[in-house]
């Protein structure tokens, strides 16, 4: 259970960041 909650966290984090830097307008694509 911990393994599965740790697989979305990290994923959601990883969206979060994707966002960011969008927005920072760090990433062009």
């Amino acid at each position: 259970k911990e393994g599965f909650s740790y697989k979305y966290g990290i994923e959601e984090i990883y969206d979060q960041c994707v966002e960011y830097f969008k927005s920072k307008g760090i990433l062009q694509n």
